[in-house]
């Protein structure tokens, strides 16, 4: 229950209250996590999609100082796709989590390759895609993999369209949009330098470079998205659902010891 909920709460739940919070916490630092092992090896897959965000952990400062200390906790989820479960919702097939909180993400991107290579026949023909909202340690995940493909996710760049829309206009956002799912950059281009070329307010030629460059960076990630076969993102609930009530929804102060574990 300590995984879910607060110390104190998780004894309050199991034991009424019976254990102190201290001792739920001395027994977490005694944990020894055992490493994670796939239940089928050499499973034979024809994709796998892979979820990769972080949340900002709240740390305790030493000798409880006062004052903001925080921690990125990257997580990574590796699935077998998405199914409907009803009309309105959907759920990851044979989700696997993936987390590491020093944020090491060399050492957390050799954990998913080996368990990847453990838990399917990477032997066979099998796309792999990764989806992100363009970070770097994302981008740079399972390099030795030359049967990947990067994801722009639908939150970031919706997101990043719906703001450019909310200065510049609907019409313009959906004519980018359209431009994009054609994989026309020039286009894109096109509309962007007609922008630019009316403009004379400062700050607004500023965001229609900044929306630019981001496009032109991240342009096969983004264009990737609109591919067939490619399913929808869902990073963003991934780290809402894994991490977010314990470390930025409900923040609680965490030690160095405890967070790991």
């Amino acid at each position: 229950m300590a995984a879910e909920a607060s110390y104190a709460k998780s004894s309050e739940i199991v034991t009424q209250g019976r254990v102190t919070r201290q001792s739920v916490r001395n027994h977490i630092l005694k944990l020894e996590v055992p490493e994670s092992r796939p239940k089928e090896i050499k499973k034979e897959v024809s994709t796998l999609h892979i979820f990769a965000d972080e949340d900002h952990v709240h740390m305790q400062k030493p000798s409880k100082k006062r004052g903001k200390k925080n921690r990125i906790v990257p997580l990574v989820t590796i699935t077998e796709g998405i199914k409907k479960e009803s009309k309105r919702r959907n759920k990851t097939i044979n989700a696997k989590h993936f987390t590491d909180e020093k944020f090491d993400t060399d050492n957390l991107w050799k954990s998913v390759e080996g368990y990847i290579g453990l838990a399917y026949d990477i032997e066979k023909e099998m796309n792999i895609y990764i989806h992100g909202d363009g970070g770097r340690w994302i981008s740079n995940g399972l390099e030795s993999f030359t049967n990947v493909k990067r994801v722009m996710d639908g939150y970031h760049i919706g997101k990043r369209l719906y703001v450019f829309s909310k200065e510049f206009g609907r019409k313009e956002k959906l004519k980018i949009e359209k431009a994009i799912k054609e994989k026309d950059r020039y286009a894109v281009d096109n509309i962007l330098q007609e922008l630019l070329s009316a403009e004379t307010d400062k700050s607004r030629i500023e965001k229609i470079k900044k929306l630019g460059t981001h496009l032109n960076l991240n342009w096969e990630s983004i264009t990737n998205r609109y591919e067939n076969g490619v399913t929808g993102s869902c990073t963003e609930p991934q780290v809402s659902h894994v991490l977010s009530k314990k470390f930025s929804r409900n923040p609680m102060g965490w030690s160095e010891e405890a967070l790991g574990n």
